[in-house]
């Protein structure tokens, strides 16, 4: 047995078996040393390993598996064994797919940008007129990376499924999980990565024009990764032709790798300048983060080295100092960490001025809203506003704040004159204490006098001793109750009135 000795190509007939089980075939029939010594082709058929009437049963679908497991090995053999890239399963199981199809389903984008650079057709619709790729990429997951790399290659975003669905209306659909029929519940609404991706090219047509439409050159050109690895070498010239020409999307992570970073992040590790102003000046997002563990481009540049340059940059372009990873610690803390001098000097003069206009905002909010309920005092403003100002807080923020300063004085200004003016709180005391003493009296008053009517005292104090109320009680001297009781002989109205003078004269 040669295994160490291998043919150097091994070739594939129509009736042979593609590259299933090649290692056990190549033991089976393996050539002598003399042929093994020399190139030589081998051409494997079917019957060498395979006894007639019993064919292996995953020899007819051996492509599509290996594109829906990612299997890349096995898939770039059969490729060049001359296996036909669109060829359509004849296998029911497989609903007539591509595979192209197989491998989005299966989200392998490994396997989806080597299809569709091996000329792949995104545009091609499944043997039994079902879907397209893309919508296969919402079918059973929300596989955004294989929707970059077909919306990349130039698929079509208005292909219509047997429904007459779009992808993006296809992604939109709820779905309902497997435990969800059973319980009854699990309904999701949408694949939101997938609906983002292609919401996101829909926009990106409707503002700069179509995009490409799909051709074997133009994917295998826009597949090479040639953005990702000008954004490492600092090739600005190329960065600016992908996004120009191609359309590449500015913030894409790197497809089809492990730690998806963004052009942005990789130019930020290696200290690429030129590259960072091109790709911040198409857009780029200075705080978005790698999906494995979070870091964003300021924790690139203080991963393992003091990338002061680039982090001046960065913040430059207002990246948050704040915002941490996946583990909680910021770019400052990894700074610190790593004892990145330069560049932590510089994220803690970015989260000072953070805080200092975080103060001032509430500040400013408190006398916009209501500046009496905010108790807040222009001199307050004042502190706030200077202490802003030595930390470099953007400028209109500072003129705002300093405008409503001004406003501020002015209105304690004018409550303080209307103080001066109004009397003093002992005044108003003095005024309140004199109108309760007058209403105690005016009482006092009306409850004597109609005591003096009933002829009784209303006052428990004058029970004992005879008061001028009892003295008024007293028969007058004057004759007064002979008018009286004259006149309650007669008629009882002038009974009444008599009475009346009487409670008059007293």
């Amino acid at each position: 047995m040669a295994s160490a000795s291998a043919p150097a190509a091994v070739e594939f007939g129509t009736d042979e078996l593609s590259a299933i089980d090649l290692s056990d075939a190549a033991a089976a029939d393996a050539p002598s040393e003399a042929d093994a010594s020399a190139s030589v082709s081998v051409t494997i058929k079917r019957s060498q390993f395979f006894p007639e009437g019993k064919p292996r049963l995953d020899s007819a679908t051996s492509l599509w598996r290996a594109a829906e497991h990612g299997d890349i090995g096995r898939l770039k053999m059969l490729l060049d064994a001359g296996h036909d890239v669109n060829a359509m399963c004849e296998d029911p199981g497989w609903r007539h797919k591509t595979p192209l199809s197989a491998a989005v389903d299966g989200n392998e984008p490994l396997a989806v940008r080597l299809l569709l650079r091996r000329g792949a057709n995104p545009d091609l619709r499944d043997g039994d007129g079902d879907r397209y790729p893309l919508h296969w990429a919402s079918s059973f997951g929300d596989h955004d990376e294989c929707a970059e790399l077909l919306v990349q290659a130039g698929a079509s975003l208005d292909a219509r499924d047997a429904h007459g669905q779009t992808p993006l209306e296809f992604a939109r659909r709820p779905f309902v999980g497997a435990l969800g029929v059973v319980l009854g519940r699990g309904v999701e609404l949408g694949r939101p990565k997938v609906e983002a991706v292609l919401s996101g090219a829909a926009a990106r047509e409707a503002t700069d024009g179509p995009r490409p439409t799909w051709s074997a050159e133009h994917a295998a050109r826009a597949l090479r990764h040639e953005f990702w690895k000008a954004a490492a070498s600092g090739d600005h010239k190329v960065l600016e032709r992908c996004l120009a020409r191609y359309r590449q999307p500015v913030d894409q992570p790197r497809p089809a790798s492990k730690s998806r970073l963004s052009a942005l992040a990789i130019a930020s590790y290696n200290g690429q300048l030129r590259a960072m102003a091109s790709l911040l000046r198409h857009g780029a997002d200075p705080n978005l983060a790698e999906a494995e563990g979070g870091f964003t481009p300021l924790h690139f540049c203080v991963h393992d080295a003091d990338r002061s340059a680039a982090t001046r940059v960065l913040l430059e372009a207002r990246a948050n100092p704040l915002k941490p990873k996946h583990d909680g610690l910021t770019p400052l803390d990894v700074a610190r960490k790593n004892g990145c001098e330069e560049s932590g000097a510089l994220l803690a003069s970015a989260v000072a001025r953070i805080d200092a206009a975080e103060a001032l905002e509430v500040l400013i909010r408190n006398v916009e809203g209501n500046w009496l309920i905010g108790r807040t005092t222009s001199a307050q403003l004042a502190a706030a506003i200077d202490r802003a100002a030595k930390t470099d807080v953007d400028a209109t923020v500072l003129i705002r704040a300093t405008e409503m300063k001004t406003a501020l004085c002015a209105q304690e200004e004018a409550a303080d004159g209307a103080r001066q003016d109004a009397p003093t709180w002992a005044a108003r005391r003095g005024w309140a204490g004199g109108l309760s003493d007058a209403s105690s009296w005016a009482h006092d008053a009306l409850s004597k006098l109609v005591g003096a009517v009933s002829g009784a005292s209303t006052d428990p104090e004058e029970a004992g001793a005879p008061s001028g109320l009892q003295q008024m009680s007293e028969p007058p001297s004057d004759g007064s109750e002979a008018v009286v009781s004259e006149a309650s002989s007669a008629d009882p109205v002038h009974v009444e009135s008599a009475e009346s003078s009487a409670v008059e004269d007293e």
